[in-house]
């Protein structure tokens, strides 16, 4: 199976040659702005309520926030701190002003904002398929970093529905549900429930 070499730190990836932080940031807000969705969410929420990822559960991030649907979510479940982080700076302004604590960040860089094992719950729901393959490995062990008990992904392993202002695929990395396992246990995590529905993997892990 074909991996994915972790980009270095000082190596310019093709990808990173082509897009920065600014532009992607461009990107997405224009998307935003335009009514880009918020993705499953709810089903996301709902899975995690059955396996019982909120548990005892009194801090979550949310990497790939977006406007804050799956924020709102977590806060409803009872956890007392619940913070964003995006990409997109337009939605990182909308999260702050609805009282949430967001961060407008590339999600590699997770260390360098939060400490080691800082939240209870790491939450991402259809942002990992968005990341070039180059960048996969360091956001997830950036995740890693930060995860003290729980992580709940959802992940898309088809071609995006909404393309971007050139036409482009907005889902940069389309693997299948084995291939994201075995990024998963790379980065240090430990699968303790999943499911595939309808090109969507739905997984909760632990930090291993």
């Amino acid at each position: 199976m074909n991996q994915p070499k972790p980009s270095s730190a000082g190596t310019v990836t093709t990808y990173e040659a082509a897009h920065t932080r600014q532009t992607e940031d461009a990107k997405y807000s224009r998307l935003y702005q335009q009514g880009y969705g918020v993705g499953p969410v709810h089903t996301l929420y709902e899975v995690g309520c059955v396996w019982g990822a909120f548990i005892d559960a009194q801090s979550a991030v949310d990497i790939g926030c977006g406007s804050g649907a799956g924020m709102v979510l977590l806060e409803q479940s009872g956890i007392k701190r619940v913070v964003g982080v995006d990409i997109a700076g337009y939605v990182v302004k909308q999260v702050q002003g609805l009282g949430f604590e967001a961060h407008n960040a590339d999600c590699r860089q997770l260390a360098s904002l939060f400490g080691e094992r800082e939240f209870d719950l790491v939450w991402s729901c259809d942002m990992l398929e968005h990341l070039p393959p180059e960048w996969v490995h360091p956001a997830l062990e950036a995740m890693h970093h930060i995860c003290g008990k729980t992580a709940l992904f959802n992940i898309s392993t088809r071609s995006s529905l909404t393309r971007d202002d050139d036409g482009g695929d907005l889902h940069l990395t389309v693997q299948p549900d084995s291939w994201w396992r075995q990024m998963l246990d790379q980065a240090g995590f430990t699968e303790q429930r999943s499911e595939v529905r309808r090109d969507e993997l739905r997984i909760m892990a632990g930090r291993a």
